[in-house]
């Protein structure tokens, strides 16, 4: 669907560094300016997302990637011979970072589907500089939050969708509730991530109402594999998922089966 993403000109003249998903994942290569391959830094069956700080002088490449569970997404580096990948954010969730720019500190700002954004200063190497500022607090005490959970459901045909809800806080399974999809419909475009996801689903928890995003094959989880379905095909595969979805939600006994909603865009 395409050949590359971030591409980084090296201030040395030595070549450049981009990100392309040519061998299935998103990964980083390292091209003389004449083409020819030099390096590839980073492998394996999980994505790169963004290069985030190039640091010549020290040889390393700050970046984000998806090393684990696809909805997690952390700050890890490399050194330029492909050497020394580490990932230097610890705890899963959802990582925002701002790398210094000699790569000696970075700012993360993290939160997860059951916890809102926190952001801390941290030394290069993942070690914590202090704490800056946390959205959990007592404030949060007395409201009725509901219970968020990341999952998967069987496609039918060898896909685990991605997926997250949001129950209500008093949730019983004797109880039924109706349920509103959240999608994205676009290639490469998931919603399902694990970072906090504001206070809307919240609003609906607490008047009983389950919500629930389901991540497709080609929104970006399973790589190219998935994406390059989506070539002069969309709208097969989405719909395809979304219904094995809802009949999955279906069987579930807490959950009405005629107030089954769905709402979004791509």
């Amino acid at each position: 669907m395409r050949f590359f993403e971030d591409i980084y000109y090296f201030k040395n003249g030595s070549g450049h560094l981009l990100r392309s998903d040519v061998n299935g994942w998103d990964h980083l290569y390292y091209f003389a300016n004449d083409g020819v391959l030099k390096k590839q830094l980073t492998f394996g069956n999980w994505a790169v997302t963004s290069i985030e700080r190039v640091e010549e002088a020290g040889g390393y490449v700050y970046f984000t990637g998806r090393p684990g569970k696809t909805w997690d997404m952390h700050l890890m580096r490399v050194k330029l011979d492909g050497s020394g990948l580490e990932p230097l954010t610890k705890s899963d969730g959802k990582h925002r970072v701002q790398v210094s720019p000699g790569g000696k500190y970075f700012i993360d700002t993290v939160s997860a589907v059951t916890t809102p954004p926190a952001i801390s200063p941290y030394q290069a190497d993942g070690k914590l500089v202090r704490k800056i500022g946390d959205a959990k607090s007592e404030a949060m005490a007395p409201y009725a939050w509901g219970k968020a959970e990341l999952f998967t459901i069987p496609s039918g045909d060898g896909f685990d969708l991605p997926a997250c809800w949001v129950l209500p806080a008093n949730f019983s399974p004797e109880t039924q509730y109706p349920v509103i999809f959240n999608i994205c419909g676009g290639p490469d475009a998931g919603t399902v991530r694990n970072s906090w996801l504001g206070l809307q689903p919240h609003y609906w928890a607490q008047r009983g109402v389950i919500t629930v995003s389901v991540d497709y094959r080609g929104s970006g989880h399973f790589g190219k594999k998935g994406t390059a379905l989506m070539h002069r095909n969309l709208g097969k595969w989405e719909m395809t998922d979304l219904a094995a979805a809802a009949k999955w939600l279906r069987a579930k006994t807490f959950v009405a089966q005629d107030k089954i909603g769905i709402t979004g865009s791509s």
